[in-house]
C-alpha cells in the first residue's frame, strides 16, 4: 500500500468498467505464477531472488511481489524481447550463464554462495557487475556489464512493475 494513497488496492477494480476480459486474464496469470522454479535450478533461483531483493527491496506493509519467479516464468514460456543485444546469448543461456557466474564470483571473493552472502557483499559484487568488473572464467566471455545493463536490471525491473501488486 502507498503512503500517499494508504486504501488503494488496484485488484478492486477488477469487476469495474475499467477492466476488460483480457486485462482480466493477464492480471490473473501475473498473480497464479508459481512460485517455485520451472527453468532455473534452485541454486541459481535461490541467487536470482538474493539478487531481485537487492535491485527492488519491498515494502513490509503488503505481499512481496515474487519477481525472481515472474522472470522464472519469462525463462519457462522462452519469450524474449522482440531484440536482443548481439553480444549477449540467448535469453535462458544468458540469465542461467549470469547467475552462475555472479555464485563463482561469490564463492571466489567471499567464500559462499550469493544469496548466503550479507547485504554489503551482494551490493559490492552487483555493482562489480554493472562496472564491468566482473571476470571469473564462469561467465564464459560475456560481460558482466552487458549483462547486469541488458538482462538483470531490465528484467528485475520490469518483471517488480509488471505484477499488480506494485501497483497499489
Amino acid at each position: 500500500m502507498s503512503k500517499r494513497y494508504p486504501n488503494y488496492d488496484v485488484l478492486a477494480k477488477r469487476h469495474t468498467p475499467s477492466w476488460n476480459e483480457k486485462t482480466r486474464r493477464v492480471i490473473d496469470q501475473r498473480l497464479a505464477v508459481p512460485r517455485e522454479p520451472r527453468v532455473l535450478s534452485s541454486e541459481e533461483f535461490q541467487t536470482l531472488d538474493a539478487i531481485c531483493a537487492r535491485i527492488v527491496p519491498q515494502p513490509a506493509t503488503r505481499p512481496p511481489v515474487p519477481v525472481a519467479a515472474l522472470i522464472d516464468q519469462k525463462l519457462f514460456d522462452d519469450k524474449g524481447d522482440g531484440y536482443r543485444d548481439y553480444r549477449l546469448p540467448p535469453l535462458r543461456e544468458a540469465w542461467q550463464r549470469g547467475l552462475r557466474a555472479l555464485d563463482a564470483e561469490a564463492q571466489t571473493t567471499h567464500g559462499g554462495a550469493f544469496h548466503a552472502l550479507s547485504d554489503a557483499e551482494q551490493d559490492g559484487l552487483l555493482r562489480a557487475a554493472q562496472e564491468g568488473a566482473l571476470s571469473n572464467a564462469a561467465w564464459q566471455g560475456m560481460a558482466s556489464k552487458l549483462f547486469f545493463a541488458k538482462r538483470l536490471l531490465t528484467d528485475i525491473v520490469k518483471a517488480y512493475y509488471a505484477h499488480p501488486t506494485a501497483w497499489s
